[in-house]
């Protein structure tokens, strides 16, 4: 400012004498006025643009830093949207005003830069400060971080359980099912040409297309017996060059004959389709199960509440282990971990055995087929237990029980969950020990009713030597898919048909009430899914520890033996056996006048419990117990009363 004074100073002084002298002189020296006064105009106007400029700079650089800002927590939000999509984040309004604040408080933390140019060769005071704090940062978050781990650790917070997501399954198409195709309408047309030929008028009154196979109803003339369509089978076959015809006379229900032929183009039902339909969500039974598809394109959903057992037959191949897994995904869908327990037998070593570890196995998957008649006799403990409980406060069957635990604190009961017993193979048990497995399955079965034990056993040999009338008869509720033979279809159903199936999950099924058994299309589930289900439920926090301890099962299956196995003579003939020394059949025939067949049983009781050796041909068995041991052992395991 100094300098720009003088310089007027100087230029007033020379204009004043160039006024004085009007000559060459005075005109020279106004020139000289003039070029003195163009450096303060210039120095001037140079300020002035660096003031503007420096403070227009400074607005757009704070601009330009905003909008960066929040485009960076703009994008930072979209990405991790797309990570989790069911994540509720800020609107872009409230990003902006986020962003805002944090443009404030780094204005507020730094120092004014434009005042004092800051040397970046030595550390300012400030910045040692900033590093000191940020370290001290580090170190206070790792040490939260670690404080925080070891409270977690020890207080191991069980999360609620969490049901699988229907995404772990695939999507089938949507079938459209057209009954009146003109395919449907030229097969109809033959069939009616065929019988025609043989002497039967029918005609068509309707027609329904499956997955796999197409349905013809025919009503046929006045006075035509129904036996000259069924003992035409064969030759219809022939005629329409058709790999398996099924004939169905009467249909129940209906004054028609149904014909099913399959069809040359066949199609898949995926699980999914059945889980994610209306009529699978409003069944309210823990049990329910996703059987598949009918004629007519219905859903078809079973209870096995309701069913209270289900016997299944197949041959290899025919869609068998595919339905258990499909029955076992769609109550895993459905039910919770302390609603639903189960025990899974599988004696071929690799069908069931991807399932341990869900939460709602009572024990791992038994494969050995003398562990699985343990876990049998577990069950019938289990059951006897119940029925104390039941008798306890007055009630007839486990929903009862339910509900008096539910409804009623003051008696300081638990609620009991269904169990569900699923054994495949039932051969193999039957080829250990028959009369062990058929007695257990048999009273397991006319007890599930009422103690919410449910059998769901699977074989592939359904011959009468496997699937006895003991168990039949206690076990109502069929399930037969392809088999070889019409005996071995009689042998699960009682009636033929289950020989001219296709297999790939096509079925007959016949649950407890069903005049005759209907024809449906089994539920697909691949691998792939099975695994991605029960990874999920493995993942679950509540740990899976098995509700059954392997000691308590073993006392409770020696227990369970002595209750229904134990002869009255049990004693004296262990007393008898060891103080003569050796021990033959016979001998006890004549010691108690009874029976061959019932003498063998107790030499086998006595076998069982260590008392004697097993047979060796034709030597004698050999005693085990000294008198002395066989009295504490009595004293130790009382007999049943």
């Amino acid at each position: 400012m100094l300098t720009i004074l003088i310089y007027v100073l100087i230029i007033a002084f020379i204009i004043y004498i160039a006024q004085l002298l009007w000559s060459p002189l005075g005109f020279l020296l106004k020139v000289v006025a003039g070029i003195f006064a163009l450096y303060p105009i210039a120095h001037f106007i140079s300020s002035v643009s660096e003031w503007i400029t420096k403070n227009v700079s400074l607005k757009r650089s704070d601009k330009e830093k905003k909008n960066n800002t929040l485009r960076y927590l703009i994008e930072e939000r979209k990405e991790a949207g797309e990570k989790r999509p069911e994540a509720i984040f800020e609107t872009e309004e409230e990003i902006a005003r986020n962003a805002e604040t944090i443009l404030r408080n780094e204005e507020t933390k730094k120092e004014d830069t434009y005042l004092e140019p800051l040397v970046l060769d030595e550390p300012t005071r400030n910045e040692e400060q900033e590093e000191v704090s940020e370290k001290d940062n580090d170190n206070l978050e790792m040490e939260t971080k670690k404080k925080e781990d070891n409270d977690i650790e020890p207080k191991n917070e069980v999360k609620p359980y969490e049901f699988p997501s229907i995404l772990f399954l695939k999507q089938g198409r949507l079938y459209k099912y057209e009954n009146d195709s003109e395919e449907m309408k030229q097969i109809a047309q033959r069939l009616e040409q065929i019988l025609a030929d043989f002497g039967i008028k029918v005609w068509v009154v309707n027609m329904f297309r499956s997955p796999l196979v197409s349905r013809f109803e025919f009503q046929l003339e006045q006075g035509t017996s129904i036996r000259k369509i069924i003992n035409l089978e064969e030759d219809i076959k022939l005629n329409l060059a058709a790999k398996d015809v099924r004939i169905e006379a009467p249909i129940p229900g209906k004054y028609a004959v149904g014909i099913e032929i399959q069809n040359r183009k066949q199609e898949v039902v995926n699980i999914r389709d059945i889980i994610e339909s209306k009529e699978f969500n409003v069944f309210l039974s823990n049990l329910t199960c996703a059987v598949g598809i009918d004629f007519c394109g219905n859903k078809v959903i079973a209870d096995i509440g309701k069913m209270q057992n289900l016997l299944i037959g197949g041959t290899t191949g025919s869609g068998k282990t595919t339905f258990l897994n499909s029955l076992i995904i769609g109550i895993l869908y459905k039910a919770h971990p302390s609603d639903v327990k189960m025990i899974m037998i599988d004696t071929k070593y690799v069908n069931l055995s991807i399932y341990n570890g869900i939460p709602h196995l009572l024990l791992p998957v038994v494969t050995d087929a003398n562990k699985a008649l343990a876990a049998l006799h577990w069950a019938l403990a289990e059951s006897k237990e119940r029925y104390r409980k039941f008798a306890d406060f007055g009630v007839k069957d486990l929903a009862r029980y339910n509900r008096i635990a539910a409804e009623n604190s003051e008696y300081d009961i638990e609620k009991l969950p269904q169990i569900l017993v699923i054994i495949d193979d039932l051969s193999d048990l039957m080829a250990i020990n028959k009369k062990e497995a058929e007695e257990s399955i048999a009273r397991l079965a006319g007890m599930a009713r009422a103690t919410g034990i449910y059998l769901i056993i699977a074989t592939q040999r359904p011959s009468v030597s496997v699937v006895t009338g003991l168990i039949k008869a206690n076990i109502t509720s069929r399930i037969s898919f392809k088999v070889f033979s019409e005996i071995d279809s009689r042998a699960i159903l009682d009636e033929k048909g289950a020989e001219n199936l296709i297999g790939n999950g096509d079925m007959l099924f016949k649950p407890q009430g069903y005049p005759r058994p209907a024809r449906i299309q089994g539920a697909y589930v691949s691998d792939e899914e099975i695994l991605c289900v029960v990874n999920f439920l493995k993942n679950q926090t509540e740990i899976n520890l098995y509700s059954v301890n392997e000691k308590r099962q073993k006392e409770d299956v020696k227990k369970e033996k002595r209750d229904f196995a134990r002869d009255e003579y049990f004693e004296e003939a262990g007393r008898f056996i060891i103080e003569k020394d050796k021990a033959s059949i016979g001998m006890l025939q004549r010691l108690f006048k009874i029976g061959f067949n019932r003498a063998a049983k107790i030499m086998d009781e006595l076998c069982e419990e260590g008392v004697v050796g097993e047979e060796e041909g034709t030597k004698p068995r050999r005693i085990l117990m000294t008198m002395n041991e066989f009295e504490e052992y009595i004293m130790n395991n009382p007999a049943a009363e």
